[in-house]
């Protein structure tokens, strides 16, 4: 189940209001919400790789069995040339 918290944040996502929706994930982030999935997505999204794996590294390592967390980051490290870690 999502985060409340993360709704609007969701939602100006989905409006294509990336700047914004990018700084309310990083803000729920830091307040301790869960928003690393989203955050990823929309990295992923702007081809922002480096920065993706950044994000998403840790959540795989803790949640080897979470399936977005591993095909976002399996994606994020093919487009960065580490085809071998992917």
């Amino acid at each position: 189940m999502t985060d409340p918290a993360l709704a609007p944040f969701l939602a100006l996502h989905g409006e294509g209001r990336f700047s914004e929706a990018e700084a309310g994930y990083r803000r729920c982030l830091a307040e301790g919400v869960d928003a690393a999935l989203p955050l990823s997505a929309l990295l992923l999204q702007q081809a922002r790789y480096v920065e993706t794996i950044d994000i998403l590294a840790p959540v795989y390592e803790a949640q080897p069995g979470n399936a977005i967390a591993a095909v976002n980051l399996s994606i994020a490290l093919r487009s960065v040339g580490r085809c071998e870690e992917a």
